[in-house]
């Protein structure tokens, strides 16, 4: 995998240990100021006139208070700064980012369509139907309780509805409401999005960690069977991950051989081992985390994937509930070639927004830790890669979408300007000429 040169755009890692070495400068600031108080204060109270009272007694308790007040009032002063040093640099230890993405769905057919260069799209429309043909349970549900029921059916004659009312239709459909459930398709998207991005972490993670500067001694790795309460409630993850020797259709198809099948092998695993394959429709992906030693993997209440360690916390969440979006314009007719010739063609497609929640804290004991942090720095270029795949806006950045269609506009309109007759009026013949 392929790590980014231009700079991150998720610093979350960045930003707390920028946080961090400002506040040392001005901790050591606030020494400094605080020990020239003192020697001044001293200075003060060498060269002022002592206290002429008759009772020495008096004297010697009004200095005593002297010193007590000066000593607490300066601490306290250089406490109440501290403090609110450390609040102003790292009053927000969580970070929180919301990632959206789009799923381009075929109505009559019932499936996920891929769009070229789009990595999540791809990657859903490979899970989904690599499921569906290994287990027909799944696509039975799938079949059973689709994305969303058919609209209305819409002529092309003389009087279409216009578009707009099958887009309000397809907002303000919820299926959510009282006690009715989600569909089961919509369980099943949120599974394989969220195996998506388990994937997407286990690469990361590993080319992260494939360095000699670190230390194997500090490492873990993480494999199925270590995390089952992710293992067994996603689906996509525990058919994907499973041995091929447990799974019916490869045994019917035997081990594949050649190019299709990846295969690992290092100095330490001189047996050489499959780490992903693809074969007739089928898709083993041996699963792995390589995490710093302390790091553990969980499932919340919530739904949420954490990876919890010393240094800080990563949650992430898949939000789908079937509500459409909307996608730049002609991109459909352009780039997809769908034609909107149309209008029951156009109905046939719907545009689903769905979107990843991501917070990361970070705990206050972190603060102290000067040495290493090259153990968990993975954390900032991961959510960079993790956007570069999942988001509509880095999509149509990395096409270019925008100055795409200008230049595809701009050849129209000089198509159409060369495809109209001269204006040149045609000389008209004299009875001279006629002769």
């Amino acid at each position: 995998m392929k790590r980014r040169n231009k700079e991150s755009s998720y610093q979350f890692l960045s930003e707390m240990l920028k946080g961090r070495s400002s506040f040392i400068e001005v901790l050591l600031v606030a020494v400094v100021l605080a020990l020239g108080v003192n020697l001044i204060a001293a200075y003060l109270a060498a060269v002022l006139p002592p206290v002429s009272t008759s009772g020495h007694t008096v004297r010697t308790v009004l200095e005593r208070f002297r010193d007590h007040v000066l000593g607490v009032g300066g601490f306290a002063v250089i406490t109440i700064a501290v403090l609110y040093i450390f609040l102003r640099l790292f009053g927000r230890r969580q970070r929180t980012a919301q990632i959206a993405g789009f799923i381009l769905w075929h109505r009559q057919e019932n499936r996920v369509l891929p769009v070229e260069r789009y990595h999540f799209a791809v990657e859903l429309q490979e899970y989904l139907e690599a499921a569906f043909h290994e287990n027909a349970a799944l696509e039975h549900l799938w079949r059973k309780e689709p994305l969303q029921s058919n609209p209305p059916k819409f002529k092309c004659g003389n009087q279409p509805y216009p578009q707009s009312y099958a887009l309000i239709r397809e907002a303000t459909e919820k299926f959510n409401c009282g006690n009715q459930p989600y569909p089961q398709s919509y369980a099943l998207i949120r599974e394989a999005t969220e195996y998506c991005i388990l994937e997407e972490l286990s690469t990361h993670l590993t080319d992260y960690f494939n360095d000699d500067r670190f230390s194997k001694h500090r490492l873990r790795v993480l494999e199925r069977n270590d995390i089952p309460a992710v293992l067994l409630s996603n689906r996509f993850m525990e058919l994907f991950s499973r041995p091929m020797d447990d799974r019916a259709k490869f045994l019917e198809n035997q081990q594949p051989e050649g190019p299709q099948a990846q295969m690992a092998g290092t100095e330490a695993n001189v047996e050489t081992e499959p780490v992903a394959v693809w074969a007739d429709g089928l898709i083993y992906k041996r699963f792995d985390l390589t995490l710093p030693a302390d790091a553990t993997v969980s499932r919340l209440s919530s739904g949420e994937i954490q990876v919890k360690t010393n240094r800080f916390t990563l949650r992430f969440g898949i939000q789908f509930d079937g509500m459409s979006t909307v996608l730049p314009s002609e991109f459909l007719e352009r780039y997809l070639q769908i034609k909107q010739e149309c209008l029951q063609e156009i109905l046939s497609f719907g545009v689903f927004d769905i979107q990843i929640r991501i917070s990361v804290s970070f705990g206050h004991g972190s603060l102290i830790r000067a040495t290493g942090w090259d153990y968990y720095r993975w954390i900032d270029s991961f959510l960079d890669c993790l956007n570069d795949k999942f988001s509509q806006e880095a999509f149509f950045t990395r096409i270019g979408w925008n100055s795409a269609l200008t230049v595809l506009q701009c050849l129209d309109q000089s198509s159409r300007s060369t495809m109209k007759p001269s204006a040149v009026p045609k000389a008209k013949r004299t009875r001279k000429e006629t002769g």
